[in-house]
C-alpha cells in the first residue's frame, strides 16, 4: 500500500546539469555585459560632459574680444584726444544698457600715484567707493597688454568690472567699465540653442569654485551629481565652470542600455531566438550610432564654415575704377575654424583700403582673434590712418605670449587715379603684380607679425600700378606644401598667374585649380584687385 502511493506521487522537476550550467553561464555573462553597458554609458556621459563643458568654455573666452575691443577703442581715442571727455562719451555710450553690454563706463588719468577721474557715462562705478582696490587694479591694468577683470564688486547692484589703458603715451588713460551681474547672481534659463541648454552651471571668476567668486548659477550651488570642472584664461583673470548634465547626453538609449542588456540576457537562457534578436538590434544600434556621429562630424564642419564665411564680407563694395574678386577656402582635414580673412574698405570716391591677413592656430580662439583684428583695422581706416600706421596700432592688441596667436597681415591703401598703392607688410607673403609685362612680386619691406614684438614699427612702400594690371594678395595656404620650401610654392604661383587669362574671376579660378594639391589642411584666402583702365 505504502509502495503504491509512492508511485502515485508526482515526481518533483529537476534542471539537467546542462540547463543549468547554460542557465549560470548566460547570466554571468548578462551580467558582465550590462556591466559593461553601464560602465561605458556612465564613461560616455564624464566624457561628453567635460567635451561640452570645455566647449563651453572655449566659447566663454571669445566673449573677451567683444569686450576688449571697445574698452581698447575708447582708450586709444583717450589718449588721441588728451582725455577728451566728450570724444569719449560719444564713443561709449553705444555700448552702454539698455542696448549695450556695460552698466557704467568711466575714463581716468594715470599720471601719478593716484588715478583721476575724468568723467562717468551711465551708473555710478562700483569700485569707485574702494578708491585704494580702484587705484590698485588701475595701476595693474597699466601693466598689461589684455583686458584686466575684476570682481565680484558692489553691494547694492553686483557688477563685473573691467579695465583697459592705452601706454602708448604719457600721460596713461584707463578705461573702466561694470557689467551687471544677474539679481542675486540667479541666471536665467538657457534657451535650446544655448550651450548651457543641456547643463546646470555655476561660473566663478578665478581658478578655484568659491562662493564669494560666484558670477552667476542657474541653480542653487553646489551642483549635484555628476559635475565637470574647467578652468579657462579670461582678459587677465580666469573663469571656473563646474557644469553637470541635466539630461542624458548619450541618448536616453544609452542611459537605458544596461538595463535592455540584463532583460535580453535573461530572455537569451529561456529562449535562444532572443539571442539572434538581441544582437541584429545591437547591431542596427551601433549602426545608427555611427551614422549619428558622421552626421554630427559633418554638422560640425558645415557650422564651421558657416561661422567662417559669417567673419567675412558678404559682398565686395563696388569702386569706379578698379574691380575685385575673392575667394575663401578651407583646409580639407579637421573641422575648427581657421583665422584666414580678407577686407576692402572705401576710402573715399577714388580710394580704398584692401587687407589680407592670416592667424596663426584653429578653432575659436584663431576665429576671435581674427574678428577682433578685422574691426579694429576698420576702426583704424575710420580715423584716417595709413597702412603702416594701422599696422602699427594693431601691434599692442595681441601678444603671442598671452593669446598664444599672432597674426600676418598685408594692407594695401589704392589710389585709383593715380594707379598706386601704397603697402604695409607685417610677416605676410608679398602681392603679386600680373601685367603685360608678366608677374612679379611686389618688393617690400617685410615687419614683424602682429603679436610678435621686436621693437621695430612697420614700413610702407608705394608701387606703381601698370594700367589694367592686377594684385593678387593671398594667404601662405595657397603657396605652403609640406616639405618644399617656400620660394617653390612663390614661383609656382608667379608662373600659373602669368599664364592665366579672362575676367579678374577667371584669373583668381586658374590661380587656385592650378595651384591646389591632395591632403591640404590650412585654410587659403585670396584677394584680386584688376584696374579697369
Amino acid at each position: 500500500m505504502a509502495e503504491a502511493d509512492q508511485s502515485a506521487s508526482p515526481r518533483r522537476w529537476r534542471p539537467s546539469r546542462a540547463s543549468v550550467a547554460a542557465l549560470v553561464i548566460t547570466l554571468i555573462v548578462t551580467g558582465v555585459l550590462s556591466w559593461l553597458c553601464y560602465d561605458v554609458n556612465d564613461r560616455n556621459e564624464d566624457r561628453l560632459l567635460h567635451l561640452q563643458t570645455q566647449q563651453t568654455g572655449t566659447v566663454l573666452q571669445a566673449i573677451v574680444p567683444s569686450i576688449e575691443t571697445p574698452l581698447a577703442s575708447a582708450a586709444e581715442i583717450a589718449a588721441t584726444g588728451h582725455g577728451d571727455p566728450a570724444a569719449f562719451k560719444d564713443y561709449i555710450s553705444a555700448y552702454l544698457a539698455p542696448h549695450g553690454t556695460f552698466a557704467s563706463a568711466s575714463l581716468w588719468e594715470l599720471d601719478g600715484a593716484t588715478p583721476r577721474l575724468i568723467t562717468v557715462v551711465g551708473k555710478t562705478p562700483e569700485l569707485k567707493a574702494q578708491p585704494a582696490k580702484m587705484a590698485t587694479f588701475l595701476a595693474e591694468a597699466g601693466s598689461r597688454t589684455e583686458l584686466s577683470v575684476t570682481g565680484p564688486i558692489g553691494t547694492s547692484e553686483l557688477r563685473l568690472g573691467w579695465a583697459f589703458v592705452s601706454t602708448d603715451k604719457a600721460p596713461a588713460y584707463a578705461v573702466y567699465a561694470e557689467t551687471a551681474l544677474p539679481p542675486n547672481r540667479r541666471a536665467p534659463s538657457p534657451s535650446r540653442d544655448s550651450p548651457f541648454s543641456d547643463l546646470d552651471f555655476a561660473l566663478y571668476l578665478g581658478k578655484s569654485a568659491t562662493p564669494s567668486s560666484l558670477l552667476e548659477s542657474n541653480v542653487a550651488p553646489p551642483l549635484r551629481g555628476r559635475t565637470a570642472t574647467v578652468v579657462v584664461p579670461f582678459g587677465s583673470n580666469s573663469l571656473t565652470l563646474v557644469a553637470s548634465n541635466t539630461t542624458q547626453l548619450g541618448g536616453n538609449l544609452s542611459g537605458w542600455l544596461w538595463w535592455i542588456v540584463a532583460a535580453l540576457g535573461f530572455l537569451i537562457a529561456i529562449v535562444a531566438a532572443v539571442t539572434t534578436e538581441r544582437l541584429v538590434r545591437r547591431r542596427q544600434a551601433a549602426e545608427r550610432l555611427a551614422g549619428e556621429v558622421q552626421s554630427l562630424l559633418g554638422e560640425q564642419r558645415t557650422i564651421a564654415e558657416t561661422l567662417q564665411h559669417a567673419l567675412l564680407p558678404k559682398a565686395l563694395p563696388q569702386v569706379p575704377g578698379v574691380e575685385f574678386a575673392a575667394r575663401y577656402l578651407p583646409g580639407v582635414n579637421g573641422v575648427d575654424i581657421g583665422g584666414d580673412w580678407y577686407d576692402v574698405i572705401p576710402v573715399g570716391p577714388k580710394r580704398c583700403m584692401f587687407v589680407v591677413g592670416d592667424v596663426s592656430g584653429r578653432g575659436v580662439g584663431a576665429g576671435a582673434v581674427m574678428a577682433s583684428l578685422n574691426f579694429a583695422i576698420r576702426g583704424f581706416v575710420s580715423e584716417g590712418h595709413p597702412p603702416a600706421t594701422i599696422l602699427d596700432k594693431l601691434a599692442p592688441l595681441l601678444s603671442v605670449a598671452h593669446d598664444k596667436h599672432f597674426a600676418t597681415v598685408l594692407c594695401g591703401l589704392a589710389d585709383i587715379e593715380r594707379h598706386e598703392i601704397t603697402l604695409a607688410n607685417a610677416g605676410h607673403p608679398p602681392p603679386l603684380i600680373i601685367s603685360a609685362g608678366g608677374a612679379e612680386y611686389a618688393k617690400l619691406p617685410v615687419g614683424p607679425p602682429i603679436g610678435v614684438a621686436n621693437g621695430h614699427g612697420h614700413q610702407a612702400v608705394t608701387v606703381t600700378i601698370p594700367p589694367q594690371a592686377t594684385l593678387i594678395a593671398y594667404t601662405d595656404g595657397l603657396i605652403e606644401r609640406r616639405g618644399e620650401d617656400l620660394e617653390t610654392g612663390l614661383n609656382r604661383l608667379r608662373t600659373t598667374a602669368a599664364s592665366a587669362s579672362g575676367s579678374l574671376d577667371s584669373v583668381i579660378d586658374t590661380v587656385l585649380a592650378g595651384l591646389a594639391h591632395d591632403g591640404h589642411d590650412d585654410d587659403t584666402a585670396i584677394l584680386g584687385v584688376k584696374w579697369l583702365a
